[in-house]
Order: C-alpha cells, then structure tokens, then sequence
C-alpha cells in the first residue's frame, strides 16, 4: 500500500547507513590501531585474556632486567677478586724472591715496600668496592634477585655475600691476615726461611680466592640461563597476546571495503527511498 507519512523504505535505508557506517567506523578503528580488540564492546573475554597477557609481558621484561642486574653485580666482583689475585700472585712471586740469600737489606727493603703497597691496596679493593653502594667483598648481607614474572620465593635467586669475603680477617680469606700482619711489621721477609714460611700461608689464600671466583661463575652461568628461559616465556606471551588483540589486516582491509560499498549502496538507497513519495503526486495530479 502506497504511503507517505510513513516513509518505510526511507527509514530502513537511514538505520542501513548508521550500521554501514558503524561497521567502517569500527574496521578503520582496528586498522588504524592495529588491534582487533580496542574496547570490551569488541571482545570482552579477549581484552580480559590481552590485559593479562600483556601485563605479564612487562613483568618478564623486567625480570630480565633484573637478571642482568644481578650478573652485572656478579662481573664487578670477579672483576675485584681477579685483581684481589694478582695481587697474592705477585706478593708470593717477591716471597720467593726473598727466599734467596743472595739479596741484602736495601733489595730486602724495596722488596718489602711494594708488598705494603700491594697488600694496602688489597684491603682497600676489598673495602671500597660496591655495586650500588651495597659493599661486595666485605658484606655479611644476602640479596635476593627477582627473576621471574611472580612474587613466590620460587621467583627469586639469593646472592649470600658472605661467601665473597676477601678482607684479610678471621672471616676472611683463610691464613691473609697472618702474612698482612708481617708486612705491616716488616717482619715477612727479614730472612728467606721467614719468607718462605709466608708462601705457605698464601697459597690457601690464592685458593681460597679461586673458589670464590668458581662460586661468582656458577651464579654468572645460572642467572644466563634464567635470562635465556624468560626471553623465551616472554616471546610465547607476546606471541599469545597478538593472537588475541592484534588485527588481522587481511581480514580487516576486506571487512572495510565491504562496509563502505555497504554504506554506499545504503545511501543510493535513501536516494531513491525520497523518490517514492514524489511518484506519488501523479496519482492526485
């Protein structure tokens, strides 16, 4: 039946164009942005499941960072310790020496002011060296590293700096204190059966400094392997995390030409819709 209060055909064609034309709006959206799921009206669950995901993304990077910390603290104090021991190294070369008759008082002399001067700068290494103001070599503290995207304990790597004491005390490297002691009273190398006697007591103190150098390169290796697992979870969760938010372009750029052809056919409709109660004139005229 011929009306024209109504205009049927022109409402119809004005909802089509609204939904055209929110269709494109929202293909644009997803193009322009490069995710699929840009509010909850999208894909609520999604958005859910995307947040997550992409909050323990940033989580597991900055575990890594805190690896990386944690090695980095590790490498300054071998870096000391490998110095430490080069140090004693030196100090049993000139022991040896003095082990030799042939030299006088003034060579015993020069031999002796070297070994303060390495053994003050031994104690002062082990005194001044510090990762973030947190001493490595003369500490009785235990750091924990997070190392994983979760607060359990299971997620942390505890460095016990005691075990890196290098001071030249009873809690220190084994037998250093007793041959610091000589060179501080010039005692060490006054005869060669007395330096020899010295070489004795450094050589537990180079081995001693070796093994906590084993120690340092046993966490070095495990904090490696902690990185390289938690590069690998973080490259499974952003690769979870597109899946879910990330738009399909394919898809997207063809859902976008569909609506606007859509959205034009829609509006030569309303052309024609607005047509319909004109005709109508000829029927009074």
């Amino acid at each position: 039946m011929p009306r024209i209060q109504s205009a049927v055909a022109a409402t119809q064609a004005v909802k089509n164009i609204h939904k055209a034309q929110s269709n494109l709006a929202g293909s644009v959206r997803k193009i322009s942005t490069g995710y699929r799921v840009n509010s909850a009206a999208d894909d609520a669950a999604g958005l859910g499941m995307g947040s997550f995901m992409q909050a323990e993304a940033k989580s597991i990077l900055q575990a890594m960072k805190n690896s990386n910390d944690g090695v980095s603290l590790l490498q300054t104090a071998e870096g000391a310790i490998t110095e430490q021991t080069n140090m004693l190294v030196r100090m049993r070369e000139l022991l040896i020496q003095a082990g030799n008759d042939v030299y006088g008082t003034d060579e015993r002399r020069n031999m002796l002011t070297e070994l303060k001067e390495l053994r003050t700068e031994y104690s002062r290494i082990a005194s001044v060296v510090n990762f973030n103001g947190k001493n490595l070599l003369n500490s009785i503290d235990s750091l924990s590293i997070q190392v994983g995207k979760d607060g359990n304990v299971d997620n942390k790597i505890s460095i016990d700096l005691s075990k890196f004491n290098t001071t030249a005390t009873t809690k220190g490297v084994a037998n250093l204190e007793s041959v610091f002691s000589r060179i501080d009273d010039g005692s060490v190398i006054t005869t060669s059966d007395v330096a020899l006697s010295a070489v004795d007591r450094l050589d537990p103190a180079i081995t001693s400094l070796t093994s906590i150098r084993g120690d340092i390169g046993a966490l070095q290796n495990r904090f490696s392997s902690t990185i390289a697992e938690a590069s690998t979870q973080y490259e499974s969760t952003v690769a979870s995390q597109g899946r879910i938010l990330d738009a399909d372009y394919a898809t997207e750029s063809a859902n976008m030409t569909k609506h606007q052809i859509m959205l034009q056919s829609s509006v030569a409709s309303l052309a024609q819709a607005k047509n319909i109660p004109q005709s109508l004139l000829a029927l009074i005229a």
